[in-house]
């Protein structure tokens, strides 16, 4: 629960709402909002996830992740096999058209000279 709460007072500048809720109330942590965290803020949406469906709970997570940097920042991210893994768990609509995308990137980044194998030039 600390480290919740040190969350939403990192966030207060930018008024974090819960947005799962028809009523957007402003955030504050209760025994049955502290598995996870779907917000909306000035700055965007901000998801926090104690378990991720398909992949497990945070120490499944950070086995199945992977480091980006981003702005001098390094941020861990899943892995394209635990993102698909993820999707076609979940089987909403979305997800089933993201997972088409997702194995197509993985097929482009695992072979990456089937990129232009078929492209003709003009």
């Amino acid at each position: 629960m600390e480290n919740l709460l040190r969350i939403q007072k990192a966030l207060a500048d930018i008024n974090p709402v819960h947005r799962m809720t028809t009523q957007k109330a402003k955030l504050a942590f209760t025994p049955s909002n502290c598995a996870n965290l779907n917000l909306d803020t000035d700055l965007g949406v901000l998801d926090c996830l104690s378990h991720v469906d398909g992949v497990g709970d945070f120490k499944e997570v950070e086995k199945a992740s992977r480091g980006i940097i981003v702005d001098r920042i390094t941020l861990s991210v899943l892995n394209i096999d635990s993102l698909i893994n993820s999707k076609t768990t979940l089987n909403r609509p979305r997800d089933r058209r993201i997972t088409i995308q997702l194995k197509a990137i993985k097929k482009l980044t695992d072979h990456p000279g089937d990129i232009n194998k078929n492209h003709q030039p003009n």
